[in-house]
């Protein structure tokens, strides 16, 4: 439809969607007349299956969660499922010697998971905001990138901009208007990451700095 929109050639959009509708039937038919011959015979492995999508989808809702939650909220919440994810794969449970590579393999990482998630639940008690980073904040004298931002105006309507505009206008200063919302995740970013840089703050410098929360 986009292409049909962006080209006008509804022949060539048409053929698109046929082509698609093939990409996604065909295997499907061809599963469904093989008498079950093709699909994966049931077992233990559908549990595990069950339990990773089960762990990837609570950990899509802490990520959308985030742009609403607190971040060390949000950070002790990462440390919970990611310290019960190491538990599930196996950190605490007893291997034998002789044991197959994979179960190995999966113990290294539930223990990983097991030490990442208590890292985690400690930054987001010491106040940290990155769970990339969790124990960033324990550095003595270390400083949040948000802290050091430059301080912006915050405005509600129109009429606002406007006289923040004129404002600037008779003071002869550039004015920089940034959108910013809680939900937003590159406005997060640019928050930590681009408003705390010195070569940005002494771009910035001379203008007036307006900020429209639109959370």
């Amino acid at each position: 439809l986009t292409v049909i929109a962006q080209t006008g050639d509804m022949l060539r959009g048409a053929l698109a969607l046929f082509a698609l509708s093939l990409g996604m039937g065909l295997p499907l038919l061809v599963v469904g007349t093989s008498a079950g011959k093709l699909l994966p015979k049931a077992g233990a492995w559908m549990i595990t299956v069950k339990g990773a999508f089960g762990f990837m989808m609570l950990g899509l809702a802490v990520w959308m969660l985030g742009r609403l939650l607190p971040d060390p909220l949000t950070m002790a919440l990462w440390a919970v499922l990611v310290f019960i994810a190491g538990i599930f794969i196996g950190a605490f449970s007893s291997l034998e010697a002789d044991a197959a590579p994979g179960r190995k393999l999966a113990k290294g990482v539930g223990v990983l998971a097991a030490l990442y998630g208590p890292a985690l639940l400690v930054g987001a008690l010491a106040g940290s905001r990155d769970p990339l980073q969790p124990l960033a904040g324990l550095q003595a004298g270390s400083a949040q990138p948000a802290a050091a931002r430059p301080a912006f105006q915050r405005i509600k309507t129109v009429a606002d901009l406007q006289q923040a505009l004129a404002a600037a206008g008779q003071a002869g200063k550039p004015l920089m208007l940034d959108f910013y919302a809680d939900w937003c995740t590159s406005c997060i970013e640019m928050e930590r990451y681009t408003f705390s840089d010195p070569a940005v703050q002494a771009a910035l410098s001379g203008a007036v700095l307006v900020q429209a929360d639109v959370t």
